[in-house]
């Protein structure tokens, strides 16, 4: 089983997000792209803020039930899940767990395959009405 760092402590702390936005329902947000298994594997651990508007997308080649955990972090997050660019599942309010033994360390999944994966602020989902089927799309 392959897990996928929420973060993990190789990353810069609090590197600012930029490049890219994705279209979420009828909202925005300023990712980072992690397409790459390094890119993957840093995710936003060692960070202590993300902006309030700011996320991560992991973008996978294929589909399947990527594993997640929150390894390195120091805030709590939304997962959403997405395929073929509609939301198929959100995960809220995951707690950080910047203490935890790796082998304590909860593991989360989604119940169907994904081909992405956004990580937002905890809450972030809810405040913005993000729902089953809404569009996702990675605006260029």
């Amino acid at each position: 089983m392959v897990f996928f760092a929420a973060g993990c402590n190789q990353t810069p702390a609090d590197q600012q997000i930029s490049g890219h936005s994705l279209t979420i329902g009828n909202h925005k947000v300023n990712i980072e792209i992690a397409a790459d298994e390094e890119s993957r594997n840093l995710g936003l651990g060692g960070r202590h803020i993300l902006d309030p508007n700011d996320g991560m997308l992991f973008v996978f080649d294929s589909p399947s039930e990527y594993s997640f955990w929150m390894k390195g972090m120091h805030f709590d997050l939304d997962f959403i899940w997405i395929k073929d660019g509609h939301v198929v599942e959100i995960t809220s309010n995951v707690p950080a767990e910047p203490n935890a033994a790796e082998s304590a360390l909860k593991i989360y999944k989604p119940a169907v395959s994904v081909n992405q994966v956004l990580e937002v602020n905890a809450g972030w989902s809810e405040r913005n009405q993000i729902k089953i089927g809404d569009s996702a799309t990675v605006d260029q």
